[in-house]
């Protein structure tokens, strides 16, 4: 692989995972306009909690990239 082709596969990576944090986002505001409750939680250990209906819209086929993204910040400590 090329240079350039290295650096191209970068940035549709991070473009990818861009997208991946945009449509999490867009899952939790949905669900928090919609309920009117918190759609995550994250507490003072860091251990993340989810609204059931974030839950439920995370396991839908299509949605496996902002699912990863959530657990990618579980897995880093990302809750701010």
């Amino acid at each position: 692989m090329s240079d350039a082709d290295s650096v191209t596969q970068t940035f549709n990576n991070i473009r990818e995972w861009n997208e991946f944090g945009d449509r999490l986002s867009a899952i939790l505001k949905e669900v928090k306009d919609r309920t009117g409750e918190a759609p995550l939680y994250v507490d003072e250990d860091g251990e993340f909690f989810v609204h059931p209906d974030v839950s439920q819209k995370l396991n839908e086929a299509g949605n496996e990239g902002p699912l990863e993204f959530l657990k990618f910040m579980q897995r880093n400590g990302m809750s701010e």
